[in-house]
């Protein structure tokens, strides 16, 4: 049984922690984001034992990707789940998606949709703040979600992915205007198409998309942008693109006297057109 004295310093600890671990979640985030993620596990693994809501939602998104750990969606469904009992969208929707792909679980459509409602609820609140009370059109919230100055490189690939080449320059600028290194924008662009690349040379050796698609574990809400991608692409494309990443990610670190933002701006544009471009 749980003391008093227990439960106030338990308490006191949350009360404190904005306070006290903000600075630290902020340090991994910032090496998360330039793909440092030895950096990011060291900074949020004490606060995600303790219950930061953040840090959790760090830790799930490190064990459900590999990224810096070996993939463990044991420890990723954890990890989503403390940070998603406590309110955290992202960590409700990557919740949802688990549970829908199956992994790490039973595949459960309606324990997934249950979290995606539960995402999706906390966003609408948003909606409501930002364009008052009344009724609001499809166009209002296309409008809101258009100028949203929260842009980020998974907007941006996305965008890419289903082919809208003028939001994808403007998420771009965004990007570029907020003060965003072009290293990142090279990273998000390079995984990416690395797990496009690959994709098409499974379908080349005679794999059909929707078996690629699983063996690359591409969520099921993102695989009809992959799928639009890969028809509008030719054989290839995405092996000459990915070498155009290696040219960006020199630029951005200096070691050539190319424009990153060029250089990922013509990735980005090849990425969005594909055939299209010969038009």
């Amino acid at each position: 049984m749980r003391t008093f004295s227990h439960t106030f310093l338990a308490a006191f600890i949350v009360l404190l922690s904005p306070f006290v671990w903000a600075g630290d979640f902020q340090k991994g985030w910032a090496a998360y984001n330039s793909t440092d993620y030895a950096t990011a596990l060291s900074e949020w693994q004490e606060l995600a034992d303790a219950g930061d809501t953040d840090a959790c939602y760090g830790m799930g998104l490190l064990y459900g990707n590999g990224f810096g750990v070996d993939m463990n969606d044991d420890l990723a469904l954890k990890y989503y789940g403390v940070a998603a009992a406590q309110g955290h969208a992202e960590a409700q929707y990557s919740l949802g998606v688990m549970y829908q792909n199956g992994w790490g679980v039973p595949m459960d459509e309606e324990e997934g949709i249950k979290w995606y409602l539960l995402a999706a609820d906390q966003e609408i609140e948003k909606l409501r703040l930002l364009l008052g009370e009344g009724k609001v059109t499809a166009d209002d919230v296309s409008s809101a979600v258009a100028n949203s100055s929260r842009y980020d490189v998974f907007k941006l690939v996305d965008a890419a992915l289903i082919g809208d080449a003028k939001r994808s320059l403007k998420i771009l600028a965004g990007l570029r205007a907020e003060g965003i290194e072009p290293v990142i924008v090279v990273w998000s662009l390079t995984r990416e198409l690395r797990v496009l690349a690959n994709l098409a040379d499974a379908i080349a050796q005679g794999m059909d998309l929707a078996s690629g698609m699983r063996k690359a574990r591409i969520w099921n809400n993102r695989q009809s942008l992959v799928r639009s991608c890969v028809a509008r692409h030719q054989p290839g494309d995405f092996h000459k693109l990915l070498k155009a990443t290696n040219h960006a990610d020199r630029a951005a670190k200096g070691q050539t006297y190319a424009d990153p933002w060029q250089v990922a701006t013509e990735i980005v544009l090849g990425l969005s057109l594909g055939r299209r471009k010969a038009a």
